[in-house]
């Protein structure tokens, strides 16, 4: 192995252990009296593995200052430092590496500062400190990760801003920052991990031209499941068909039901950038209603209630505890008054609710559209008896609170209920047909609904638009 190749495999030795043994520092590195750090040794804290001398041997070396107020290095001379820095990594020299490394990382607003500098024009003309520039970040996001407690989300903050700026870069660097991404780890695993997908998803979007340059980190995060069938479904879902409805539907289901807070946002997202596509759309709502745990596919489907969304309330009505979910969320709903659509749409789903408490959604909700979805749902669940038909006659009647669709109810009545109940069912649509109060179009739509039901001849001489219908 050639000494160039050694020097690098030590220096990326060093590189993965500086972060674990930086995090175990409870101060910053001792400083020796020509003000650089000193590199510590291993009974303060330093992985032995580093295998480098002893700090009495190590000799120090100028880097910039750790104190909160100490001014960040820019310009040249932070390209001077990147450059001092690729050089040690190549070298294996884990005594500067290190030395220089924690100076560098020990303050996130420096790593904004290398973050603009490797985005700007002067990058390109320095490719020795544009190296080293990407080993101070993958030390950095290593180091930041493994002790939050110390910077916070310095190290969330410090991919989010690298994953904004990829396409910023020259594509030779694109590469090189992807590799990055690919290989930096922190305590648990992989740092390129879920909590980033949606970023990478909403950016992807942003840049469709360039959509397959976030190919390979979406794969990453993919091999971030541990079952190999949801990696699968993620593929599928994320990197092969997001047009094709059946695979939407099924990739989703899985990931929703192993992952939802997560992959929720995410559907959410989905659905709304899939505005153009109905069949999309549905997809997506039905794998929320069926696999999103109640509570959350009940949330979920109230922020993306439309009118072509019945299905799937219908399946989310037909959960095991999805009533009280979605009788909670109307009452949450109608107290602010809000939300029609998404009042109606629950309604649509409390088939088994008493037939008291629809009748009283019906006389109260301030909505007549969601009052007459009252109507509907209890019309259709099965046979009425007598009283409660009556009270839903009432509230159609003239001057009732609900003017319209009262031959939709009728007629379900009809069709599921039997003996006087029926009868009166029957006799409310010829009513309808003859009253000349109502428009045309109400009057024959009832008849339409009611004429198999009745005698030839019932009709004879009604005069519906000018026309006689029998």
């Amino acid at each position: 192995m050639s000494r160039a190749r050694r020097g690098w495999v030590a220096g990326a030795g060093a590189l993965a252990t500086l972060a674990v043994a930086l995090a175990t520092w409870s101060t910053l590195p001792e400083r020796t009296s020509s003000g650089a750090p000193r590199a510590p040794s291993a009974a303060t804290g330093a992985s032995a593995s580093l295998d480098s001398p002893s700090p009495d041997a190590r000799h120090t070396v100028a880097a910039p200052g750790t104190a909160p107020d100490a001014p960040l290095l820019d310009g040249a001379e932070l390209a001077d430092l990147l450059a001092r820095i690729q050089r040690a990594y190549e070298a294996g020299d884990a005594s500067e590496l290190e030395a220089l490394l924690t100076a560098l990382v020990a303050r996130p607003e420096q790593l904004d500062v290398v973050a603009d500098w490797l985005a700007s024009a002067h990058a390109a003309r320095a490719p020795e400190a544009c190296l080293g520039a990407f080993v101070v970040l993958e030390a950095a996001i290593g180091l930041y990760e493994r002790d939050p407690a110390r910077f916070g989300r310095a190290g969330v903050a410090l991919v989010e801003r690298l994953l904004d700026e990829l396409l910023v870069l020259p594509e030779d660097m694109q590469a090189r920052l992807v590799r990055l991404f690919q290989r930096v780890r922190g305590p648990n695993g992989p740092v390129l991990d879920l909590r980033f997908l949606r970023r990478i998803l909403d950016l992807r979007a942003a840049h469709p031209a360039d959509a397959e340059r976030f190919v390979p980190l979406l794969a990453h995060v993919a091999q971030g499941f541990g079952a190999a069938e949801r990696r699968e479904e993620f593929q599928r879902l994320f990197l092969e068909g997001q047009d094709d409805p059946l695979l939407v539907k099924c990739a989703l289901s899985s990931l929703l039901s192993g992952a939802p807070e997560v992959f929720l946002p995410l559907a959410e997202d989905f659905y709304a950038r899939s505005a153009e596509d109905a069949r999309l759309r549905s997809a997506i709502a039905q794998s929320i209603a069926a696999s999103a745990p109640v509570e959350d596919a009940t949330r979920s489907l109230v922020h993306l209630a439309d009118e072509a969304q019945y299905g799937a309330f219908a399946t989310l009505g037909s959960r095991p505890s999805a009533g009280e979910a979605i009788a909670r969320e109307y009452d949450a709903l109608l107290a602010e008054n809000a939300n029609p659509v998404a009042r109606k749409l629950l309604v649509s789903t409390m088939r088994d609710e008493r037939a008291e408490v629809l009748v009283g959604i019906a006389g109260m909700d301030p909505d007549p559209m969601v009052g007459l979805q009252a109507t509907l749902t209890l019309s259709v669940r099965g046979e009425m008896d007598s009283a409660r038909f009556a009270e839903v006659r009432e509230l159609f009647s003239s001057g009732g609170r609900l003017p319209h669709g009262g031959a939709l109810v009728a007629e379900n009545v009809l069709l599921h209920s039997s003996g006087a109940v029926r009868d009166s069912a029957r006799a409310w649509l010829v009513e309808i047909v003859r009253d000349g109060r109502a428009t045309d179009v109400v009057r024959l739509d009832a008849y339409q609904r009611v004429r198999r039901w009745v005698e030839p001849g019932t009709f004879r001489g009604v005069q519906i638009g000018g026309r006689v219908v029998e």
